[in-house]
């Protein structure tokens, strides 16, 4: 392995895997962050001429198989986030049907196909555990970016009206049911007051 290879994947693979989890969360896992300091301290001892050359080259190696593996994470990572907020369209039959900018039949055919998808990401990753994680990381990209178009469909202004509307139907219920125990409490205490001498 090149030290070329692990930078140019870092670049093409990588950062674009990070920048993608990043801006959609708008914070920096722990998790990721660990990973890249793996990497990091393995690249730097690749570079320590203390040490012979086939410990460099098995550092180059782990530097590589930290990169794949938090690369492989971030994609997990979003894909999760993706899914658990497509989901609360997915169970929410008000929200289908007034918050989206496509057919609720459309959205459930493509919301499966995001599930399948990933799935068959998640397996191909443990078929190839040990050999060839980058066939899994082509896989969480097609799931990804199903998920990127249904998010592009919502609209969050309807999603917005819809959240305050049903706030202001609970607020109603609530004040309404309030004022009937009253009325009724206060009917109940008149018919007691006069069945009782």
């Amino acid at each position: 392995m090149e030290i070329t290879e692990v930078f140019e994947f870092y670049r093409t693979e990588f950062i674009p895997a990070y920048s993608d989890l990043v801006g959609f969360l708008l914070k920096k896992p722990r998790q990721v962050l660990t990973e890249q300091e793996n990497a990091l301290s393995h690249i730097s001892q690749y570079f320590n001429p203390v040490l012979p050359s086939e410990k460099r080259e098995e550092n180059l190696k782990k530097s590589y198989s930290h990169l794949v593996r938090v690369t492989l994470d971030c994609y997990k990572l979003l894909l999760v986030q993706i899914n658990k907020e497509l989901e609360l369209i997915y169970v929410d039959d008000k929200k289908r049907t007034f918050a989206l900018n496509i057919s609720e039949e459309e959205f459930l055919i493509k919301y499966n196909k995001l599930r399948k998808t990933a799935q068959e990401a998640r397996n191909i990753e443990l078929v190839n555990m040990g050999n060839d994680p980058l066939v899994a990381i082509e896989e969480y990209k097609k799931a990804i970016k199903i998920g990127k178009e249904l998010f592009e469909k919502i609209d969050k202004d309807k999603l917005r009206k819809l959240d305050g509307f049903r706030r202001i139907i609970t607020s109603k219920g609530v004040i309404i049911s309030f004022i009937l125990g009253l009325v009724v409490g206060l009917i109940t205490d008149c018919i007691w007051s006069l069945m009782t001498p």
